[in-house]
């Protein structure tokens, strides 16, 4: 126990200074410097060299990393000329609003996941754990970050920039997110019914299991560029089409169809993986897909 957390503290050490070391080349790297901002555009040159003097900016690259290193080991984050204090009581500041928001997130989702899993679990495969795990996996696939910004957003995009949240504008939001949802199943797994109805010309088998959705070609054994094509379609037709028109869309459509893109993704990344081993496959492989598994037959000679 003692040598696992000894490798995860290593990792964790490694992960912090290859982070710093990547940030620091990114900013040396950029146009322009922290003295050029602080002094302004229109700034007198003399000015600015004489600002980078003075912030230690002249020195060199590995000189000045190793300044700041080791003022982070000593707890000196430095000074925020944006705010005039400490950078360290900054941080402090905000982390007296963000601990507890955390911590009371926590104790509320451990709490809900409880109550949700012994409700679905006394109900097992019935409509109400269907729809759980549903809405389960719908919120596995959004990322959290976007997710927030989205419910940021919501009121400039509900009341044309006023700050109001309704309870009709959360339901409308949520109802929104769920047609599109809805709409991004049918036509992905529409798309790859389409390519084995093209291919075998006959009706594929469609599935809706709650948690995840698929079509499959039957008992069919597809040639391997019929099934690529199959496996592939749905992931670069949605991203094309859906990134394609979102200049034509409000903000409101804008975020929608980004939702629908990034859902889209998620989902197909199965696809992605069956499509990269099928690549490293022979030409004459065949592929059969049940819907819940996908198996390879190459023939003989």
């Amino acid at each position: 126990m003692s040598y696992f957390l000894f490798k995860r503290v290593l990792t964790l050490l490694a992960t912090l200074l290859a982070t710093s070391v990547i940030v620091f080349a990114v900013l040396e790297v950029l146009p322009g410097n922290a003295a050029q901002v602080l002094m302004g555009p229109d700034a007198d040159p003399a000015a600015v060299a004489a600002k980078a003097t003075e912030l230690g900016l002249d020195q060199p690259v590995l000189r000045r990393y190793a300044a700041w290193i080791g003022g982070l080991l000593r707890g000196d984050m430095g000074l925020s000329y944006t705010y005039g204090s400490q950078v360290s009581e900054l941080i402090a500041e905000r982390l007296a609003l963000t601990i507890p928001l955390a911590v009371l997130a926590m104790l509320l989702t451990t709490a809900i996941a409880l109550l949700v899993g012994v409700y679905a679990a006394s109900r097992h495969n019935g409509p109400g754990d269907v729809g759980l795990m549903t809405l389960a996996q719908i919120g596995i696939a959004i990322p959290n970050f976007w997710f927030a910004i989205l419910l940021i957003l919501r009121p400039q995009i509900s009341s044309g920039g006023a700050f109001e949240f309704t309870t009709g504008s959360v339901f409308g939001f949520l109802g929104g997110l769920l047609l599109v949802t809805v709409g991004m199943l049918v036509v992905h797994e529409g798309l790859h019914g389409l390519v084995f109805w093209l291919t075998t010309r006959e009706l594929p088998k469609f599935e809706f299991k709650g948690y995840y959705a698929s079509a499959s070609p039957g008992d069919w054994y597809l040639p391997r560029r019929a099934f690529l094509a199959a496996t592939l379609l749905p992931l670069v037709a949605i991203t094309v089409a859906g990134l394609a028109l979102i200049p034509f869309f409000s903000l409101r459509g804008q975020f929608l169809l980004g939702f629908l893109v990034l859902l889209n993704a998620s989902g197909a990344a199965g696809d992605l993986l069956v499509a990269l081993r099928l690549a490293r496959l022979p030409q004459a492989t065949y592929c059969r897909d049940t819907g819940t598994e996908v198996t390879f037959f190459s023939p003989a000679g």
